[in-house]
């Protein structure tokens, strides 16, 4: 892989690149524009291109810019303020617009967080920290994170069998993760992430659409060793969702109590 010319082949080497973008950050151009467009778009995941990300974001508060990329195609490039756009809105517009590309979502120090594949109005791959998926998209919206974004428009191609959706349509995902982020806010006025929890002696039940016994029953070991919630959460590879209603259904009714 080069960058520049440069082969960035070793850690130092792709230091040296995020280093020099640092460099250029300042630089409102739209020549420069270009080439951090360019780096987010072909290098996604690397440490240069998450700098380069980072510096698209800290131009405008919202840009879009349409470029030619100097290999024939044009890119739009739209950055802006989770907080005045919110991850649903955001989301929604750009599959209504039926817009291809990534959606790189930065927190409050510039380090990217998560990002989103869209297509034709579905998403086709999504990942935050070890979630993937659909459960990457409901964690995203459960715990929102208020820092910044940065849209490049960019060809999907994705593999496809014959008889698969390419995706999940976007709508559909919002519909289910707001309805997760309702539960998931009511649980957690009674469930801290930091709290601790003991079994009463009461046999717990499950909950009739949380059909996975072995998940709920490491839930159920875990929330009885005095786990934290939060801690539960990221080791379950799930949206916190699932763990949360789950302790909030054990405190309900009586199989699980605050450690005193």
């Amino acid at each position: 892989v080069k960058v520049f010319g440069v082969s960035v082949k070793t850690s130092r080497k792709a230091q040296n690149i995020g280093n020099l973008l640092d460099s250029l950050s300042g630089t409102d151009n739209p020549k420069v524009r270009m080439v951090y467009d360019s780096i987010v778009r072909k290098f996604p995941g690397e440490q240069f291109s998450n700098a380069a990300a980072k510096a698209l974001t800290k131009l405008d508060t919202k840009t879009l810019v349409d470029q030619p990329t100097g290999d024939g195609d044009t890119v739009t490039s739209l950055s802006g303020d989770l907080s005045l756009f919110g991850l649903p809105n955001l989301m929604q517009n750009l599959a209504d617009s039926r817009l291809e590309g990534v959606l790189t979502v930065l927190d409050n120090s510039g380090n990217s967080t998560a990002s989103i594949t869209l297509k034709d109005g579905m998403m086709t791959n999504a990942a935050t920290g070890s979630l993937k998926g659909d459960t990457a998209i409901y964690q995203l919206l459960e715990r929102p994170i208020l820092g910044r974004f940065i849209f490049v428009n960019q060809p999907v191609n994705l593999p496809q069998k014959d008889g698969e959706a390419p995706g999940i349509a976007v709508m559909s995902l919002l519909m289910e993760g707001m309805r997760r982020y309702d539960e998931f806010n009511r649980a957690a006025a009674i469930i801290p992430d930091e709290g601790q929890f003991a079994a009463t002696g009461k046999q717990p039940t499950g909950l009739l659409d949380e059909d996975d016994a072995n998940f709920v029953n490491g839930i159920w070991i875990q929330a009885t060793r005095g786990i934290t919630p939060i801690a539960v959460e990221k080791k379950s590879g799930v949206d916190g969702y699932r763990v949360f209603r789950l302790f909030e259904h054990w405190v309900n009714e009586g199989a699980l109590e605050p450690k005193s």
